[in-house]
């Protein structure tokens, strides 16, 4: 099971970095394949230590994809707000920072939050604890987003942290 996880990583590394490269030949192909067999293989005990708490299905790729899309949708908004704002002459920001709490025990899903909030135009994860998630945001609305839409909840969902066993 542990080698199965593995060449999983390898292969999700393998594919990451096909997608980043312009051109496709068999010397990038080789390096990609070791590239991805060295990070696999130095970061696995703190990969391992993620991945084994989640139950493995097809469907967390769904679950995760959908998650994703909804997330899309909010950060194509956001973008569109933020330059408007910045464009204003009046500049109609108004910075804070807020402490919000969550109940995500796992590394991953913490991560998975932090990113989010951080991806999502306006607002910004200034750090995250066991408990706690400090965001910086220009504008309450940002605030509001990230409040209505429970990301905790839809991060417990998409990975399967939600059903009991």
């Amino acid at each position: 099971m542990k080698r199965r996880r593995f060449l999983v990583v390898v292969l999700t590394l393998f594919i990451f970095w096909l997608t980043l490269g312009l051109d496709v030949n068999l010397s990038g192909i080789i390096l990609g394949i070791i590239v991805a067999v060295t990070v696999a293989a130095f970061t696995w005990s703190l990969i391992d230590e993620w991945l084994v708490p989640l139950k493995w299905r097809h469907a967390i790729v769904w679950r995760l994809g959908l998650y994703v899309a909804r997330r899309l949708k909010y950060i194509i908004h956001a973008n569109i707000d933020l330059a408007e704002r910045l464009l204003d002459p009046k500049l109609p920001i108004n910075p804070a920072v807020i402490c919000l709490k969550h109940d995500l025990q796992n590394p991953l899903a913490r991560a998975i939050l932090a990113n989010t909030v951080s991806l999502t135009p306006g607002t910004l994860t200034v750090e995250i604890d066991e408990n706690d998630i400090y965001i910086h945001f220009l504008a309450e609305e940002y605030l509001d987003n990230i409040l209505s839409s429970n990301l905790s909840q839809q991060i417990k969902h998409a990975l399967f942290f939600d059903e009991e066993d």
